[in-house]
Order: C-alpha cells, then structure tokens, then sequence
C-alpha cells in the first residue's frame, strides 16, 4: 500500500520512524519517503496547528495517489472515561472557534449563513470521517469524538465555556482535543483517501499542569498501535 502518515511534530512519530526503513527526503524538513514491511510510506511532518496542517497536506494530498492515510499524534481528554497513553480513533472532529461572537453568545458559522452544502465535508456538526473499516486493529479502538483548537485549553472558565457549546451544538459530551485532527479530516475526505485519526490520550483537559501528562506514554502507544495496523495491512498490494 501507499500510505500517507502525518505527524505535527518529528517527537509524536519517533519510535515508529526508528522500525521503518529511509528512501529518501522528498521536501525538506517536512517530507520523507520510508518503507515498511511491503508498504511505501510518505511521512509529513506538518507542523503544529490548523494553519500549518491545512497548507501542507492540501499541497500534498492533490498530487499524490495515497491508498490510506494516518493521522498519529497525541490528544487531550475532557473525559474520565479515557486513560492516560489509551488509543483513540477519532471519527468526529469539531472546530469550536469558528464563527463569530455576539451579546447572545458564540454564533457558529452555519447560524450567520456562512456554511452550506458546498462545504462538505465541513458541516454545522463538524467533520465527520465518511469511512468505516472492519480492520480488527481499528474495531478494537474507542471511536470518539473531539475537537481542533488553535490554544489548547488550560483554565477552568475556558474549558466549561467550550463544554457548554459542545453539548448545545452536538448534545453530547465532547472527549478529546487536538490542534491538528480537523485539518487532516477535511483533506483526506475532499480527496477522497480513506483515512483515520488515531490520538494517544496524553493528558486530562484541565488547569494547565505538564508535570501530569504522560507524553512518553502516549507517544508509545499510538505509534505501537499505528505499526500494528500497517502490519495488518501488510498483505495488501
């Protein structure tokens, strides 16, 4: 298979880039061409935000012929029902900053008319993945749903403020955030390449405190997971 892996920073992906096997740098510093078990694999580093993610793969994804892509990276949790370095898939990614303030409250772009049929895949409800696979590696994982933030959230009144419109827009809990997952969605799906988002749980979204994440953990984790999923793919032309 021709995969696409992208990672917003070299860290996030380190001890997967250590079982793969270098061809060559295709763009400096962002990316690399490896190759693992019978797959060709194309490795963005994308940089960290929306911004970065969006200008990179829509560079990318338009010229390629990708049989898959993969999201690795880690991900806040607002909810206690996930554990520290557990393994995500999220399906639905949501963007909560955008759209406009007003006296009455946060407005979404769909209720100031700046959102129709001709965005898809970006809709009053988010993104959400249009692919579903019975790969027993991806069934096995917690399908969830999250949110992309340009600032991560670190205090009590920022966290319920964005709690609240979650729940008001989805009526739902919303579990994870990341800085990145909507961007890589939004391409992937525009293009057409099957793709998933995989996030290992690295921290609780509360009052900012890195001395209680566990960054190693999650890192191993998700790339333990994303390796054993391109090796269960192996088999696959």
């Amino acid at each position: 298979m021709h995969i696409l892996l992208v990672s917003a920073t070299k860290k996030e992906i380190a001890p997967l880039i250590q079982k793969m096997q270098f061809e060559q740098q295709l763009i400096s510093s962002r990316l690399y061409r490896y190759s693992y078990l019978n797959h060709s694999i194309d490795l963005l580093i994308s940089g960290v935000g929306m911004m970065a993610t969006s200008f990179w793969l829509g560079k990318i994804v338009s010229n390629g012929n990708y049989d898959f892509a993969i999201n690795c990276g880690v991900a806040g949790s607002f909810s206690s029902d996930l554990m520290l370095g557990e393994v995500v898939n999220v399906t639905e990614d949501y963007l909560p900053e955008c759209g406009a303030e007003s006296s009455n409250g946060f407005l979404p772009l769909s209720a100031i008319n700046l959102l129709d049929e001709n965005d898809f895949p970006h809709t009053p409800l988010g993104i959400k993945s249009t692919y579903s696979f019975e790969n027993p590696v991806l069934t096995s994982l917690k399908k969830v749903n999250g949110i992309t933030v340009n600032t991560v959230h670190g205090t009590k009144s920022s966290i319920e403020k964005d709690r609240l419109h979650y729940h008001s827009i989805h009526g739902k809990e919303v579990m994870t955030e990341s800085m990145e997952g909507a961007a890589f969605l939004y391409a992937c799906i525009h293009e057409k390449i099957p793709c998933v988002q995989l996030r290992g749980i690295s921290n609780f979204v509360e009052e900012r405190n890195t001395e209680k994440w566990e960054l190693t953990k999650a890192i191993d984790s998700v790339t333990a997971k994303v390796a054993e999923l391109m090796n269960s793919y192996a088999d696959e032309n």
